[in-house]
């Protein structure tokens, strides 16, 4: 009888080798892209905080992320081996950061300035006298009552170059800035402003394949 068992014992055993051997080591093992949302990187810069593990989820599209930011009612989706953080500069401003692995090699040969050390940065401030303030240097102070007002005004740092729709909203997509800190960027007004940043770009024809899928996933959880 005892000898019965072991030799059941062994062929159980025996058996559930051949079959991890045979079957796909994926069969055994959590994807890893799964692994990746809870081994989310540290950015090692100071300042900066890698987002909550719970914003990100498997996206639909295979090796992709999707990042959910409850607080601003928006999200996007990304690739699972582009680094993601987060940084709050003040109370009326948030910013996420996105960077691909071709320029986290470029930054850490320090071959581009900080000024385009990202791929995309999304930001936001709750209205665009905000925006204004924190994007004109030295906190300066005007009043605009939409972002409309804003783009038409010759003063500021920027170059309009047309209006576009992106998550159903009315957005602007022009060159913000001047000199080495100049960067395609997009302006979408929906309570509150949207500033989607994208520093590898110095104009729309720059976007890479990648940036704009990410573009396209952009939407808002309300609408």
């Amino acid at each position: 009888m005892k000898y019965t068992t072991i030799i059941g014992i062994i062929t159980i055993v025996v058996g559930a080798l051949i079959i991890q051997k045979w079957l796909p080591i994926s069969f055994f093992k959590e994807p890893t892209t799964a692994k990746k949302i809870n081994e989310l990187e540290s950015p090692k810069i100071p300042g900066y905080i890698p987002v909550p593990i719970q914003a990100v989820t498997m996206s639909s599209t295979k090796g992709w992320f999707t990042y959910t930011n409850l607080s601003h009612d928006y999200q996007f989706d990304y690739p699972s081996d582009w680094k993601i953080y987060y940084y709050e500069a003040s109370q009326d401003e948030m910013r996420i950061y996105l960077r691909s692995p071709s320029t986290e090699k470029q930054f850490e040969r320090k071959v581009p300035p900080p000024e385009y050390s990202h791929d995309l940065i999304v930001s936001f401030w709750p209205d665009i006298n905000s925006f204004y303030s924190n994007t004109n240097g030295a906190g300066l102070k005007k009043t605009y009552t939409n972002l409309a007002e804003y783009m038409a005004e010759k003063n500021t740092p920027n170059k309009v170059i047309g209006k576009l729709t992106v998550a159903g909203q009315p957005a602007y997509d022009a060159i913000l800035g001047g000199g080495e800190g100049a960067n395609y960027s997009i302006l979408i007004e929906h309570d509150g402003i949207y500033h989607l940043s994208f520093e590898t770009a110095w104009d729309k024809s720059e976007l890479t394949t990648i940036q704009q899928q990410i573009l396209s996933s952009f939407r808002f959880k309300s609408k």
